[in-house]
């Protein structure tokens, strides 16, 4: 169902921990450091993508699911409009946030 898929990560800092989120797994993990809250998430992203994936779930993300193309997560900017976390997450630091893309198999 996955082929290589490529997922946003935002990075910001809130009360002196780092913190990652996905939002198009709707994913977030934390770290004493940014390499640390980052390398947490990578393991909880192939931990939800092998583990526990629902499909509903990721509809309701906003990802579309093809026969040929198999699952294909929605564009940041896509996101950015329809994810409430995320937009408060972008609204609301106005520090260091650092976005990332992560290739996925």
């Amino acid at each position: 169902m996955f082929k290589k898929k490529v997922l946003s990560i935002v990075q910001f800092e809130e009360e002196e921990r780092f913190l990652c989120y996905c939002p198009s797994l709707d994913l977030l993990q934390e770290g004493k450091t940014k390499r640390k809250a980052k390398n947490n998430l990578c393991k909880a992203i192939a931990a939800y993508l092998s583990e526990s994936l629902d499909v509903e779930m990721l509809l309701a993300l906003g990802w579309t699911i093809e026969e040929e193309k198999g699952c294909t997560p929605p564009t940041f900017s896509n996101m950015v409009l329809n994810n409430r976390v995320l937009r408060n997450i972008l609204d609301s630091r106005i520090l260091s946030i650092n976005i990332y893309s992560m290739m996925t198999e």
